[in-house]
């Protein structure tokens, strides 16, 4: 049979790992959660110049070649309005395009470039869409983090992180992975099938500790990828990954997967960057954690839904 994760966590709790471990053939395991060490590659038909610069929507490109440019998701637009008030909107962004994209919208595309017969330099702008592409390739780079971090914060204010704002006076904890990505490049070997933001990807081993997703954005659907607007400290992109883990009764496989239920978050004070405990992901599911005598709401970028989605679809049961 073919699980997604929270059915193997149910039926390890009911029945016991070695009563099912020889009837699983295979492990489904999604996320949908804010990701680093993103990239579109765009490549157009020929632009009749060759550039120099580029930007859509206001927000800069990173030139490749005559046909190509780069567009990071965490990339602000040139007019955001975190460049005159602090803490900042970040209102809009690189992610916020690449969604616009995804939803067919038409977006402001401007190059910079000499024309191969003049000298001057010369600007193209025109209105394009997903449409416009040539082709589309998005790259997720992720490293190994053994302990993700989950912040707290000491301060009498709001703390802005990666995490989202955290609370002040020690209200709240919030964490942003669900710590799966992890298991996923543990058990890189085992990978069958990849799930790409509703198109299926490819995963390839970049070192010991380094894998990269890869795959074809123009056949990507948007319910799994978002623009987040993180106040005061950025733009990330939202986006739904996941791989069929190839079991075939191998309960050593199972219990590298069910580990990560005990995988320790680091606990850092967002305001002095200290790390205060140490906690399994698994107290994260209820709504409060309790650290000593302290009791936290629990905030958090992921969603369990979306990623069990990704999961039954991945194990075939949507």
């Amino acid at each position: 049979m073919i699980l997604t994760y929270e059915q193997l966590l149910s039926d390890v709790k009911c029945n016991g790992l070695k009563s099912i471990s020889s009837k699983v053939k295979a492990v489904a395991l999604g996320v949908f959660e804010p990701l680093d060490h993103v990239r579109l590659t765009m490549g157009f038909k020929s632009l009749g110049l060759k550039p120099f610069s580029a930007k859509i929507q206001n927000v800069p490109l990173s030139v490749q070649g005559e046909r190509e440019f780069i567009l990071t998701p965490t990339t602000l637009s040139l007019d955001d309005a975190m460049n005159t008030h602090f803490p900042g909107d970040f209102i809009y962004g690189g992610a916020f395009v690449l969604e616009d994209l995804m939803n067919h919208k038409p977006l402001d595309f401007r190059v910079f470039g000499y024309p191969t017969d003049l000298t001057d330099r010369q600007e193209l702008r025109k209105s394009i869409s997903v449409d416009d592409l040539h082709y589309g390739l998005l790259d997720v780079e992720l490293r190994k983090d053994l302990h993700p971090t989950a912040y707290v914060n000491s301060g009498d204010t709001l703390k802005f992180t990666e995490n989202g704002a955290i609370k002040n006076n020690f209200q709240s904890i919030n964490f942003r992975t669900s710590g799966l990505l992890q298991s996923i490049i543990d058990l890189s070997n085992h990978v069958e099938t990849v799930f790409m933001a509703g198109t299926t990807g490819t995963l390839s081993t970049l070192g010991d500790s380094l894998v990269r997703f890869s795959g074809d954005f123009l056949r990507m659907d948007t319910l799994y990828a978002s623009g987040l607007s993180l106040k005061g400290y950025g733009v990330m992109l939202a986006l739904g990954l996941g791989a069929l883990i190839r079991v075939d009764g191998n309960s050593h496989v199972l219990e590298q997967i069910i580990a990560n239920e005990d995988r320790l978050f680091k606990v850092v004070d967002g305001v002095t960057q200290k790390e205060l405990s140490r906690i399994p992901f698994k107290q994260f599911r209820d709504s409060t954690v309790t650290i000593g005598e302290d009791v936290y709401k629990v905030g958090s970028l992921t969603s369990l839904y979306l990623a069990e989605r990704i999961s039954r679809r991945l194990s075939g049961q949507e």
